[in-house]
């Protein structure tokens, strides 16, 4: 591995070469796989497929660790290389100053870098030896290599089988003059290339030798970049003499060698193993660029059987891309690579068929984050190098052997249209808006899109949209054949897209036939009841089955006191007023535990209804109702304020129901709340869902006729459900938004949340417990009919008729304004 090094301090002496030492080492370390990988692909070009299979067959062969061969020539000998270097390249520029701190210009700093790669041969060619014999190795210490020859122990014994058979000027310094050939322009290169974007990332009037190491890494990382480029097809040549079985003959070896690369592989033998060198350098761009700016990406490699999912979260920017969050898709697109080259894996990731890029909320993405372009790409330079990174990671992005498609919902603009063409399709929905406007901003697509959008619709229709920053409607989009699919609603369900994806791409052979997914247009205006769900029902139905999730909270005052204030209850627990705060050690009542755990989600993850797409069984079971459910308690280790509780959550069962009207999915999940003490609670939920109705559900009145030895009227305002929704971060639409139940649901008006009516008779029962040391130690329920929002309700009570004088069991029920039973609960009592 050739080692850039950092350039000289004016610290003089022992203080430059421990410096120069540490650094070189560090460097060393971190690049030794990137270069094994640029040497093996320069040495054998048939044997790997490029850069990643290179890495994927190394690591699998061989062991990780193989990826360090060689490493301990440059390691021990890299203080000595530097320290050398950065005396040479001081001397010779001290030599061309006519004044102690005249700043040179750059064809004197590249004179000087020239002699100090020059003089730095002497060292650099036995070390780049020792290290390119060793990388070429394949396998343990009792493998052969390639070539037939033994394999080398390690550097010591490569070294000594060279002199001993060769000599030192044929063993040790082969392949010299190419070395020489090589330093020259690279050092040239680099010390220039450093030089100047350090001298542009200076401020005037400052003195670019104190400039911060954030910025001294980005100048070093273009130094890197000039080196290769001006020395990389010599490499090559370096490479292949130092490991020839025998010494190259005649005093021209260079320049035969050179033709003779050029007659068995052609001229792009001369940039093979360019790509992880260059990478080397991107990563530092990337790693400089992780420190700007807020918002993420999100990776979801199993949201669905053979589908991954990716998101941008940058809500405050609309989806705007940071410098963070460029790093973050770089580092996704890589993760991407090594799943789709090693095939012999048998995890979840490895089939992986396709992918959905989505924006969080009703915005796909608004571009490059402005405020990070004001704050810190300030020049050219900086442009340039965040451009080639996204380059190069959209590029990577384009090539992955899956089908991407890119779910646009609201504005695309600027990057953010750049991004969508490189994913294969784009579904957009008819509120989505594409605009293009780098030209209007006085700037080109830098990161490819402009060529990209060429292959997808035209030059002409391409130069039109580019040229004059055109915004294009959803529709418009689907017209011109930018956009393969055309969501009909304003909003997009990615749940829905994800099975649509399934059905109509054939995901069985997506890899082999991928221009086929264009049919997707074709089929996406067929009903869902002509599509055979029942594979893909099974398919949910493994997935969720024993999901298990675990969560941590705190139970802090507020939300006991705020749930009990808006529930108009005068006091917490016993005599603690609800307008006090409840102090360190107050039991919880029960069921209010539901202030607490509350799903952490982003809007994106919800589906259309407002509910968690986690558990969500594929489209038509589009209608998510809470059925009902059991609460279990222990008598003596209740929850209490100050204690920070865990809950497990598991999906015991699924089940499919068949009624007269169709189908339904029975989905029962079990809670289970303990605290330091121990378990405390399980809340049973039963989860119904059902297909989407075209008509208004029927709503049936079932009379009890029992009179109630206790009862409360409750008159639930829609301040009501707000609080209670807010308070347990319930975002289902049937209770707050009028539009959607009326029109979608086909409901008279919003509904009273089936926890706040379980909630009501729970502490209907709490108020009229027998005596004082009784507590509720069952509450089973059951939904009969919804509740609706204006609509004065009962909750009713009496014990359970029974000869046994120690009966413990208690109904209740909640009936409409009709005298109807819209929930059914027993409750079975113990004594603390």
């Amino acid at each position: 591995m050739t080692d850039v090094p950092p350039t000289p301090t004016n610290k003089g002496g022992w203080k430059d070469f421990v410096a120069g030492n540490f650094a070189g080492m560090s460097q060393v370390i971190v690049g030794q796989p990137l270069d094994t990988i640029k040497v093996r692909l320069q040495l054998e070009s048939t044997r790997f497929k490029g850069p990643m299979d290179c890495f994927m067959q190394t690591v699998k062969n061989e062991g990780f660790f193989a990826l360090y061969k060689g490493m301990a020539a440059p390691l021990v000998g890299i203080g000595a290389v530097n320290a050398l270097l950065f005396a040479a390249y001081s001397r010779l520029k001290s030599i061309q100053a006519t004044s102690l701190n005249e700043q040179l210009a750059l064809h004197k700093i590249a004179l000087a870098g020239a002699g100090a790669g020059l003089i730095n041969s002497v060292l650099s060619s036995p070390v780049e030896l020792l290290k390119i014999k060793m990388q070429a190795q394949y396998g343990s210490s009792k493998a052969k290599i390639g070539t037939g020859e033994l394999i080398y122990k390690g550097p010591i014994d490569c070294a000594r089988h060279l002199i001993s058979e060769f000599g030192i000027r044929n063993g040790l310094f082969r392949g010299f003059w190419a070395t020489v050939a090589r330093e020259i322009p690279a050092y040239a290169g680099f010390y220039s290339g450093f030089e100047y974007f350090k001298r542009k990332l200076t401020p005037e009037g400052s003195n670019p030798d104190i400039l911060p190491p954030s910025k001294l890494m980005l100048a070093g990382s273009f130094g890197g970049f000039s080196y290769w480029l001006c020395c990389y097809p010599l490499d090559v040549v370096k490479s292949k003499v130092q490991n020839m079985k025998n010494p190259p003959k005649g005093v021209f070896y260079v320049f035969t060698t050179i033709s003779s690369i050029y007659k068995t592989e052609g001229a792009r033998a001369f940039t093979r193993g360019i790509t992880p060198t260059i990478k080397e350098n991107l990563n530092l761009i990337r790693e400089e660029l992780r420190k700007f700016g807020n918002g993420s990406i999100e990776f979801n490699s199993s949201f669905s059987p053979g589908i991954g999912l990716i998101i941008l979260h940058n809500s405050e920017r609309h989806n705007a891309l940071s410098g963070k969050m460029m790093a973050e898709l770089a580092d996704i697109v890589d993760k991407l690579e090594l799943i789709t080259l090693d095939k012999t894996n048998s995890k979840q990731e490895t089939e992986l068929i396709a992918l959905i890029l989505s924006g969080d909320g009703n915005t796909f993405c608004s571009g490059l984050d402005l405020s990070v372009a004001k704050n810190h790409i300030l020049t050219k330079e900086n442009g340039k190098k965040m451009s080639s990174l996204m380059q190069d990671t959209l590029l990577r992005f384009s090539r992955l052997p899956l089908i991407s498609i890119a779910a646009i919902e609201g504005h695309a603009l600027g990057g953010g249209a750049e991004l969508t063409t490189a994913c294969d399709h784009r579904c957009i929905s008819v509120a989505a808006k594409i605009r293009f406007v780098q030209v209007k901003m006085g700037i080109t697509t830098g990161w490819g899109g402009g060529g990209r959008l060429i292959n997808i619709i035209g030059k002409t229709k391409s130069l039109r949209i580019l040229g004059a920053s055109e915004v294009l409607t959803g529709q418009q989009a689907y017209d011109i054949g930018y956009a393969d699919i055309i969501a009909e609603n304003e909003t997009m369900n990615l749940y829905t897209l994800r099975f649509r994806v399934i059905r109509r791409s054939g995901i069985s052979q997506c890899l082999a036939r991928s221009q086929q997914i264009r049919s997707l247009s074709n089929t996406l205006e067929r009903k869902e009841e002509n599509v055979d769900t029942k594979e893909i029902i099974n398919d949910w139905k493994a997935k969720v089955t024993n999901d298990v999730d675990n969560s941590v909270d705190t139970i802090t005052a507020t939300p006991l006191q705020l749930l009990t204030i808006s529930l108009r209850r005068k006091y917490i627990i016993d005599d603690l007023l609800a307008t006090q705060i409840p102090p360190k050690g107050t039991r919880i009542p029960q069921n209010y535990h539901l202030a607490y755990f509350p799903p952490k989600v982003y809007e994106s993850e919800l589906e259309n209804d407002g509910t968690e797409s986690r558990y969500a069984p594929p489209p038509p079971f589009s209608r998510r109702m809470w059925a009902g459910g059991e609460l279990s308690f222990s008598a003596n280790n209740p929850l209490r304020v100050g204690q920070q509780v865990s809950m497990n959550t598991k999906c015991r069962e699924v089940n499919v129901k068949s009624n007269p009207k169709g189908e339904n999915i029975f989905l029962w999940l079990d809670r289970d709340i303990s605290n330091e003490l121990g378990w405390s609670m399980r809340e049973t939920r039963c989860i119904v869902y059902m297909k989407t109705e075209e008509k208004k559900p029927e709503q049936r009145i079932i009379k009890l006729n029992k009179v109630p030895d206790f009862e409360q009227t409750i008159f639930p305002t829609s301040l009501l459900l707000f609080r209670f929704s807010a308070l347990t971060f319930n975002s289902h639409r049937i209770h707050y938004d009028h539009s959607y139940v009326t029109q979608t649901e086909k409901y008279s008006g919003c509904l009273v949340h089936g926890p706040l009516t379980l909630t009501l008779l729970v502490d209907l029962m709490r108020d009229n417990l027998p005596n004082k040391t009784s507590f509720i130690k069952t509450f089973t329920h059951r939904a009969v009919s919804p509740l609706f929002v204006d609509e004065e309700f009962k909750v009713c009570g009496k014990r359970s008729e029974s000869d046994d004088p120690n009966n413990n069991s208690y109904e209740l029920w909640a009936e409409n304004k009709h005298g109807g039973v819209a929930m059914k609960a027993t409750a079975i009592l113990d004594n603390i």
